[in-house]
């Protein structure tokens, strides 16, 4: 039996217990060979082989990744279509299955709400085998509810029942326009609550920058988000911000992940001061009673 198949569901993260879940997830990567397309990305890495010659990797190492190591595809049923159809072709992608989608000559070119672009009329790059396009098909019509499936049930082409869905439930013009000017107000209106917590401050901003981006506004890179948590922090926060300031020319400059940890650790020290102070106060008072039942 082929180790695959019998290997483990991948762990899941949930936003919590980031360490741990980083432990678990690069076992399970090295258990199925895939660290490398993890750390190597498309740098050039030198390898020593078992022979002790060094090998000049140029691009992430191409390894055959079988259906039954990737998790379900994503589930359509209707709503939220731009997020489906990013995890959608991911996944797709990951089993080189979306030139099947993409490259058909049935429907003509249209960008997406989402940024998704399909090419039409173009030869295909590639041959695409016929169980390949049957293969994609099949998967397609397995990651969505029955309501949704109704609708592409006499779709013959992956292509065909991909543009079927994208046409009835991706945002038209119209409605991304409006979408977008909604969320650039949010955006801009965004402030963090005094007794907030940097974490779920974070979380707001980070999802509505990447609201806007699945609506097809690149323009809210991780610097625009790192400024806007900077720029509408609290004034408890002006000491650890200063700081990071002096330390170089740009503010703006420093990753959201630095950013973060910085504030992480400041809110918590605070905290832990906090905590010390109503300690002892509440210490001063106990003392303060016993003293008064003496006389």
């Amino acid at each position: 039996m082929e180790w695959e198949n019998i290997f483990l569901a991948p762990p899941n993260f949930s936003g919590e217990n980031y360490e741990i879940w980083s432990v678990r997830m690069k076992t399970h990567l090295l258990g199925l060979d895939l660290w490398d397309a993890v750390s190597a990305g498309k740098e050039v890495a030198a390898k020593e082989t078992a022979a002790g010659m060094k090998v000049e990797v140029a691009e992430t190492a191409k390894k055959q990744i079988s259906e039954s190591i990737l998790p379900s595809p994503p589930k359509f049923s209707g709503k939220n279509y731009e997020a489906w159809s990013v995890r959608m072709k991911t996944y797709l992608q990951a089993l080189e299955l979306w030139d099947a989608v993409s490259a058909g000559k049935e429907v003509a070119a249209k960008e997406t709400a989402a940024g998704v672009k399909v090419e039409a009329a173009e030869p295909a790059k590639k041959q695409i085998s016929e169980i390949d396009k049957s293969r994609a098909l099949c998967i397609l019509q397995n990651s969505v509810s029955e309501a949704i499936f109704k609708k592409i049930m006499a779709c013959t082409t992956a292509k065909q029942a991909w543009v079927q869905l994208r046409d009835e439930f991706a945002m038209t013009d119209k409605t991304r326009i409006r979408t977008l000017f909604r969320l650039w107000r949010e955006f801009e209106n965004l402030m963090m609550g005094e007794e907030e917590s940097v974490r779920a401050y974070a979380d707001r901003v980070k999802d509505v920058a990447n609201k806007i981006r699945l609506c097809g506004d690149d323009t809210y890179p991780e610097r625009r988000v790192v400024e806007k948590i900077v720029y509408t922090l609290p004034e408890k926060f002006d000491i650890i911000i200063t700081a990071l300031a002096t330390s170089r020319n740009d503010i703006a400059d420093i990753s959201l992940s630095e950013l973060l940890d910085a504030l992480y650790s400041f809110e918590q020290r605070r905290a832990n001061r906090q905590k010390a102070r109503f300690e002892e106060a509440m210490v001063a008072k106990d003392k303060g009673k016993a003293k008064k039942g003496q006389f």
